[in-house]
This record gives structure tokens, C-alpha cells and sequence, in this order.
């Protein structure tokens, strides 16, 4: 294969990664398309989104019939899988019309320098604790005196919907709470790492509405933690959207902060724009269970088909109305499963 002609098999509607040899790893695949010349360059400019010269697809997007479709961060930039190629069929690479080699060595040599980068960023800015800034050893920490302040999430909780429980027995004999057994949520299962209280308002607010983006890390740690089982089983995570108007004015989405940080813990790739939210809703905070999911009805649905397992990611989860709408809108267009993974969780005050 020459140099200025790059051939790719196109797999349906699956994700790819492309490996050394310029083909895009993935069953099914169908069809195929050239890309040379002129497609080169249009192509290497919708896979990166950066207005490079050359034709070069790092990473993740989508072939759906010899289109190549980018898949965005939060942050408006393609999205680069950072974790583990292997999972997608060979060592996600850049392929480019100018010469294989030297992009695979630059790849390398990004992939080696990046951890010398974050030492010297950890030396120049050292982690502080999530809620004040006292040194710690890591992100994701508390110092000693914040930590005693903190409550987190831990057993007895409903094994469905992952509300604290008062004691063991109030699960029932499933281990679901009284709302889950009286009706069941959508998604299968969800998980949180911080009880929604006075220390946890401290860190979700300012990270939510006064851009401490910067706490996204820290919390991502704290849910990793408390969702092991769920990220373990998750093929995507998938953020809960929100409408155009609210992201216009806070800038960004905090879900999609977050699953981008989980994204760099667990090396799994993220479906950033997989929902869409159609039409705003009131605040959610002082309605009744019932009349969130009314005010739900037709507010979320999904951009596109997806597949497998997906892992739905926000910052706090109330009463599950949003994670059920969310949920409902992924299992129709073809999720085989949904769980939800939070940083907080608000707790039923019929339970206190």
C-alpha cells in the first residue's frame, strides 16, 4: 500500500480503532472505502477536528457506511481513547498519508512523556484535599480533619437504586428499598460515593455552578471507588445531558467533565453526545417523585443507536427520574443494560 493512499474496512455502526496496519479493527465489517488525495485531507480533518493537512484518524470515532463520524468531549474536542487499544482490536495508533513511521514514533514518544508530565505538574501544583487545601498524596483525598466530615456511601444501601438505608432489614428480603420493590427503575443498577449532605453540597455546588471544574478529578476518583462492579462491566459511559440553553449559560456540562475523567481512570471510551436533551425543564429540586418524571415525559432521547453495556454518569441523583428517563431512552435505542453511577446521592428522608 502506497503512502498516499490509505484503505480502511468499515464495520456498520461499530467503533473502531485503527492498528499499523491502516484497518479498522472490528467484526462485521462490510464495506470499504479509499481515502487518497483530497478524501485524505477531508478525512483527517473530521477525524481530528484541528484542520490537519494530513489524513489522520487517531483513536476513536464511528464508520457508519464510509462516513467517519468524530465523537466529541466535553469540552468540544474528538475524543481520544487513553486506555487500553487492546480492548478494540490493536494499539490504537495515528495513521497518516506522509509515512507511517514517523507518527507511530511520535505516539510513542507522547505516550512516554506524559507521565513524566503529570510528575512534574503534581510537583509544581501537588494534589490538595477535595474540600480545602491541605497536601494530600493523591487526587481524590481528604485530608484528616475533612475526612472525618465526610459521609460516604456504604452498606446497608438498596442494592437497585443505591439509597443509604437506617439498617440491613429495611432492604427487604431482595435488598431493595421500599420504592424500588414498590416500582422497579429502569436502569438495573446505581451507585453513588457520597451522601448528599453539608460536606458533599461544599464540593457539588462550586464544582457544578462556580467552574471549580478542577474538582472533576477528585470526585471521578471517589465514584471509581464506589462503582468498581459497575465500571468493571461497562463497555461506554454515556453522560446525562443537558439542554442547549442551560450549557450556553454554565459553559459546560458537569456529567460529561466527569465521564471524561472516568474515561481516564478505567480506559474506557465515552459516548459524550449519545443523548440529547429535546426540551428544558423546570429545576427538579423541590418536586415530588412524581412529578419529575412528569416533567420528564419526553424530555431526553437518544442521538443515535448504541450497543452493550453503558454506564450513565452525573453528578447527583435524587429521586432516579432523570437516570430512568436516561435510561429508558438507551435500552430503546439498543443498550442491552444501564447502570448509573453518581458522586452523590440524595438520601430518602422517609428512610432517616
Amino acid at each position: 500500500m502506497g503512502h498516499d493512499e490509505v484503505k480502511f474496512l468499515l464495520p456498520e455502526g461499530q467503533r473502531f480503532a485503527v492498528n499499523g496496519n491502516g484497518r479498522a479493527a472490528g467484526a462485521g465489517c462490510h464495506a470499504e472505502r479509499k481515502i487518497g488525495g483530497d478524501d485524505a485531507h477531508a478525512a483527517g480533518e473530521e477525524g481530528r477536528g484541528d484542520g490537519a493537512a494530513a489524513a489522520e484518524v487517531e483513536s476513536f470515532g464511528e464508520f457508519r457506511c464510509g462516513v467517519v463520524e468524530a465523537v466529541e468531549e466535553a469540552g468540544g474536542q474528538v475524543f481520544e481513547h487513553g486506555g487500553d487499544a487492546g480492548q478494540q482490536g490493536g494499539g490504537a495508533v495515528a495513521v497518516g498519508a506522509d509515512g507511517f513511521p514517523i507518527k507511530n514514533l511520535v505516539h510513542v514518544l507522547v505516550s512516554a512523556l506524559r507521565p513524566l508530565g503529570r510528575m512534574l505538574f503534581d510537583t509544581l501544583l501537588p494534589p490538595s484535599c477535595l474540600a480545602c487545601d491541605a497536601p494530600v498524596d493523591e487526587d481524590g483525598q481528604f485530608c484528616l480533619p475533612c475526612f472525618r466530615k465526610t459521609n460516604f456511601v456504604s452498606a446497608p444501601f438498596c442494592w437497585k437504586c443505591g439509597v443509604p438505608l437506617p439498617f440491613g432489614a429495611a432492604g427487604g428480603a431482595a435488598g431493595f428499598c421500599a420504592a424500588c420493590e414498590a416500582l422497579a427503575p429502569v436502569y438495573s443498577q446505581a451507585r453513588a460515593a457520597l451522601r448528599y449532605d453539608a460536606a458533599a453540597r461544599g464540593l457539588i455546588l462550586p464544582f457544578k455552578y462556580a467552574d471549580r471544574t478542577d474538582l472533576a478529578r477528585g470526585l471521578a476518583v471517589l465514584m471509581a471507588r464506589a462503582g468498581a462492579g459497575l465500571l468493571a462491566r461497562a463497555d461506554f459511559f454515556v453522560p446525562v445531558p443537558l439542554h442547549k440553553a442551560r450549557l450556553k449559560a454554565r459553559r459546560y456540562n458537569q456529567a460529561a467533565l466527569l465521564a471524561a475523567e472516568l474515561r481516564r481512570l478505567s480506559g474506557k471510551p465515552v459516548m459524550q453526545d449519545a443523548l440529547v436533551r429535546l426540551k428544558p425543564t423546570v429545576p427538579l429540586g423541590k418536586l415530588s417523585a412524581a412529578a419529575r418524571r412528569e416533567a420528564l415525559e419526553g424530555a431526553i432521547a437518544a442521538r443515535r443507536p448504541v450497543s452493550g453495556r453503558i454506564l450513565l454518569v452525573d453528578d447527583v441523583m435524587t429521586s432516579g427520574a432523570t437516570a430512568d428517563a436516561c435510561a429508558a431512552a438507551l435500552l430503546a435505542a439498543g443498550a442491552v443494560r444501564v447502570d448509573v453511577l453518581t458522586a452523590a446521592r440524595v438520601p430518602d428522608p422517609r428512610l432517616s
